[in-house]
């Protein structure tokens, strides 16, 4: 309607004998802030006193009180958004908790004439249906009143939200509006689609996000694409799987930080950036007209630049294009998150203070319909009842819905109830439960006894459900209208079915990196609920570790001629040689076999005479196994005690066997061997050198399983199991991978990769490591391992190590190496020598600018999920595989342990990397890949575990090519029946072809 007609028409039929005529008038923001001012009294000087005849005569209408009220609050947002993010437009970053409900709004700031208009001209939330009956309306409006209405401009209000993942565009979330290019057909499939959205529009175009999880974090933009292209809002929506909250009182009155919060602030000079613990406003009262209510505000720490965006540092010029970033925000680089986490300043606070404030309730009166005459004089028509409109009125704001949502939960399922509101709105609101009455942050935890908690966005937080916890939850405003219901029925969760009372886990005491590996997965399951055994044949009692720190474990002696062969490889000097036997060779892959296999042969050997031991086994019914097909003895102790539901295990990728065993492809022409030093390029001499290694690997793992079989063909003579036919009948894998470090490769779905679950969580440096990594700008971490350790290393090799270190004196390096005999670094300031060293610790501090390792795979996980880039020199095994891995990231550089006596490549190559800012930036970039919210390798093994418990050995998830010979799984059969086919039908064209000529000469003979 146009715009001065409609005030005249509204000020005809409100005001009656009044100075305030409708032609004095200019907008209805005027009209409305007017309203506002008598409202409030003349307080800012636009209404200098309240006039009587004006109260007396102006009856103000449910509506049009609304609508004053509305435009104050038009004008306060307008304040706090240019408080916030002054002039410019800005991203706004969302931190939100997995599984909670998320409403993005589309317009900052909405005036109430413009709201008017969106809600009376184009409703998104009515469905298409209700748009066009909406068109309808407006077409025989406009023909009707042709004087009074015109069709308003919708292209104005044709907006739709867009989602962009990481790295990736724009693409649409919502396509409600009609294009002029649009075709019949394709509005009837639009039609036909509206309501298959995972998501819902609300009437001001807010987005409405269910359930959110990893796959909603991204970049959302609401935007018109029917005009000028304008963007209102962009967001960047972050989901985390948990933010730590601590509750804190506050006081009447008091706006400071509290004392209580532990934030401080940080400067990172060389990003010129700070972390500030900031607080957000104060919500508006929880309750009104009582004595319960609460006002809360979130304080927590921001990243805000020290500079303007010019003369900020490049890799930090972002921050100036959000409003708020969370210290915590993967937006943050991870070098800083790590040292604010460091600090604990990732810890949200939310502080809670009471408050009391009346409330308030909006009389309907009777109002008078009014006429003015040509010369401006008012006459009253007729009178209207309270609570009855003519047509042409604008009737009041119907009340917000109510989101209701009925759900089955276990117990100790975590869930949030979201009592839904704007993301940027501080409204207040109250909980109550049917059973428990009124929730209140000061009751919530001692209610629900700790299960329960109220997050930053009043949110009702379940970390788990009990069975007294079923219930009914209703949330209100703080006027005490019902804005969400939650009929929560928990079921009782029966942990027999669910845990799997009895697991038996093996291997020898005997590689460090393999024990950790299957330690961890101990440990896991045994926080988890678990009974955990963890059988362990003592082959080098000398290890400090008995793997697991939660499980039982049963230390099995070892047969003496175990320790015979271990001691005598020793005194051989088979690690020695490690040194100066090239890796890249049948050496670097065979040398270890015949070791292996023996210890294998004599560990199952004693296993089987320990009649004893066995028969308790037995008694004890396990219900699941799991062993490593490293050493293969496990398989013969799982079928000794007839334990027949087996999960195997590999501290590193998946071995060649295991995958000829589980039917997962082998490809070497672009997958590298499981101990190959090829990398993917896929050029001639790469395949030719995988598929030679591959082979070798293989072997490898054969020739200690044959010493297994040996011992099992001894015990149980011509009945004897076949090993390879046991670990056929083995469903589940779990491997020590992760799909975003390793070579691309298909797996099947039973093959699950858990890397990172043996990566220890952070610990603070101690003071004497903390003052060590402050001497010097640069600190370099030096260490090869526990089997081939520095101390084996030929004098040549360690001279060059320390003239290495001599030419940077800049740098500490820090040398896990025994120097206390040689003395060879007592002369280096800057050469730490030490016996152990917190690795996974040191690590996860800045100040580590390198890495220089052998390349195990636990200390290349643990570099990448920190960002530390690596100088790796690999000395056997897959370690060569791994260096392939780090320098296809961009994060390592690879040295070849035979040149190690070459102090001046070394030297050349370490000051390439501590110069070449590159290598940290891809380690730093790896490291933000991995930090992404995904399902946790601790859940996946959960799965694993409980499906294998509930449903034991399933054949039909595994791929029948396992029984396929090499000739039937590479369709080689198909390819020589082809040739054949096509060598036949070459022949018998050739002979009918010859049998043609010989007949056409034969003719021509006997013709002549």
């Amino acid at each position: 309607m146009n715009r001065l007609l409609l005030l005249f028409v509204v000020f005809s039929m409100v005001c009656a004998n009044s100075q305030f005529h409708p032609r004095h008038l200019r907008s209805e923001k005027y009209y409305y802030k007017i309203l506002a001012q008598m409202e409030n009294g003349g307080k800012d000087g636009i209404v200098a006193s309240r006039d009587p005849t004006i109260e007396r005569n102006c009856f103000f209408t449910p509506k049009n009180e609304e609508l004053a009220e509305e435009f104050m609050a038009y004008s306060d947002c307008l304040k706090r958004a240019e408080l916030d993010v002054g002039n410019e437009a800005k991203i706004k970053v969302i931190y939100a908790t997995r599984g909670q409900d998320v409403i993005l709004p589309c317009f900052t700031c909405v005036s109430p004439e413009d709201g008017l208009e969106i809600d009376s001209t184009y409703k998104p939330s009515a469905g298409l249906v209700g748009r066009m009956l909406k068109n309808v309306e407006d077409f025989f409006k406009e023909k009707f009143l042709r004087s009074s209405y015109s069709m308003p401009d919708k292209n104005r209000w044709k907006f739709d939200w867009e989602f962009a993942m990481l790295g990736r565009g724009f693409v649409p979330l919502s396509n409600m509006h009609f294009s002029a290019s649009d075709s019949i057909t394709d509005r009837i499939l639009r039609f036909v689609r509206q309501d298959d959205a995972d998501f819902k529009l609300g009437d001001r175009y807010e987005l409405v996000l269910k359930n959110v999880d990893a796959n909603n974090t991204g970049f959302f933009r609401c935007i018109n694409r029917h005009g000028r292209n304008i963007i209102s809002n962009m967001y960047f929506v972050e989901v985390v799987n948990h933010v730590d909250i601590v509750s804190i009182s506050g006081e009447l009155n008091n706006n400071e930080i509290p004392e209580e919060v532990q934030l401080t602030s940080q400067k990172f000079e060389e990003e010129k950036l700070n972390a500030e613990p900031k607080a957000s406003q104060w919500s508006e009262c929880s309750y009104c007209g009582s004595d319960r209510g609460e006002q809360m505000r979130s304080i927590r720490c921001y990243i805000e630049p020290m500079l303007d965006h010019e003369h900020l540092p490049n890799n930090s010029k972002f921050v100036t294009l959000f409003d708020k970033i969370p210290c915590t925000s993967s937006l943050v680089p991870l070098e800083i998150r790590n040292k604010i986490k460091a600090a604990e300043n990732h810890v949200v606070y939310v502080q809670i203070k009471p408050c009391f404030v009346p409330c308030t309730k909006k009389e309907q009166i009777e109002r008078e319909i009014n006429s003015s005459e040509d010369l401006g004089e008012l006459r009253t028509l007729d009178y209207l009842p309270a609570g009855e409109f003519i047509f042409g009125n604008l009737l009041p704001r119907l009340l917000p819905p109510v989101m209701r949502r009925v759900q089955l939960v276990t117990e100790g399922d975590p869930l949030i109830l979201t009592c839904q509101k704007l993301i940027d709105k501080d409204s207040g609101v109250h909980w109550y439960s049917l059973n428990r009455g009124p929730l209140q942050f000061e009751n919530i935890t001692e209610t629900f006894s700790g299960r329960a908690y109220f997050d930053a966005e009043a949110n009702l937080v379940f970390d788990r459900f009990a069975a007294e916890d079923d219930d009914e939850y209703f949330c209100y405003s703080s006027n005490n209208i019902l804005l969400g219901t939650f009929h929560i029925r928990v079921v009782d969760n029966d942990k027999s079915q669910e845990v799997v009372e009895v697991i038996l886990m093996t291997i020898p005491k005997f590689g460090y990196s393999h024990m950790n590996f299957l330690g961890k997965v101990a440990d896991v399951l045994v926080e988890e609920g678990h009974d955990v055994t963890f059988l362990l044949p003592n082959v080098i009692p000398q290890l400090p570790s008995n793997a697991s720190k939660l499980a039982k474990v049963v230390l099995v002696p070892s047969d003496k001629k175990v320790h015979e062969i271990v001691e005598e490889s020793a005194k051989s000097g088979a690690v020695a040689n490690l040194w100066t036997h090239s890796a890249n060779s049948y050496l670097g892959i065979m040398w270890s076999v015949d070791l292996l296999g023996k210890v294998s042969y004599y560990n199952t050997k004693s296993w089987f005479d320990n009649k004893e031991l066995i028969e308790q086994f037995k008694n004890e019914q396990f219900d699941i196994g799991i062993t490593e097909l490293f050493d293969f003895s496990g398989m013969a102790i799982f079928h000794s005690i007839g334990l027949k539901n087996v999960i195997a295990a590999s501290s590193m990728t998946i071995a060649e066997i295991s995958s000829l065993a589980t039917g997962a492809p082998i490809l070497p022409s672009f997958v590298p061997g499981s101990q190959a030093f090829t990398d993917d390029s896929g050029n001639l001499i790469s395949r030719l050198q995988n598929l030679y290694m591959t082979y070798y690997s293989y072997k490898f793992q054969e020739k200690i399983m044959d010493y297994t079989q040996k011992a099992m063909n001894e015990h149980y003579g011509e009945n004897s199991p076949q090993i390879f036919d046991l670990i056929k009948d083995i469903t589940w894998f779990i491997t020590n991978s992760d799909p975003l470090f390793d070579f691309p490769k298909p797996l099947p779905h039973n093959i699950v990769e858990v890397a990172g679950i043996g990566v220890a969580k952070v610990n603070a440096l101690p003071k004497n490591w903390d003052e060590l990594l402050n001497r010097r700008s640069k600190n370099v971490l030096v260490s090869f391992g526990s089997i081939a350790s520095a101390n084996t290393m030929p004098k040549n090799v360690k001279q060059s190590l320390v003239e290495t270190f001599e030419a940077f004196p800049d740098v500490t390096f820090i040398w896990k190496f025994d120097d206390s005999e040689e003395k060879l670094t007592a002369r280096l300031e800057n050469v730490e020598v030490v016996s152990w060293m917190p690795q996974n610790d040191l690590l996860a501090d800045n100040r580590i600018t390198l890495f220089w390792t052998h390349g195990g795979l636990g200390s290349l996980m643990e570099s990448a999920h920190k960002g530390v880039p690596l100088l790796v020199v690999p000395i056997f095994g897959d370690q060569m595989r791994n260096a392939q891995i780090s320098k296809r990231h961009g994060a390592g550089v690879i040295f070849d342990k035979m040149e190690l006596g070459n102090s001046q490549k070394l030297i050349k190559t370490l000051k390439e990397m501590l110069e070449n800012p590159s290598y940290k930036e891809n380690a730093l970039l790896l490291a933000k890949i991995l930090a992404t919210n995904r399902i946790s390798p601790r859940q996946k093994l959960l799965e694993v575990i409980e499906f294998a418990g509930s449903f034991g050995p399933m054949p039909r998830f595994t791929s029948n090519s396992k029984h396929f010979s090499l000739i039937k799984y590479y369709n080689a059969d198909l390819l020589l029946y082809f040739i054949v086919l096509v060598l036949f039908t070459i022949w018998i064209f050739s002979r009918i072809v010859t049998s043609l000529l010989l007949s056409q000469n034969a003719e021509k003979r006997k013709f002549e």
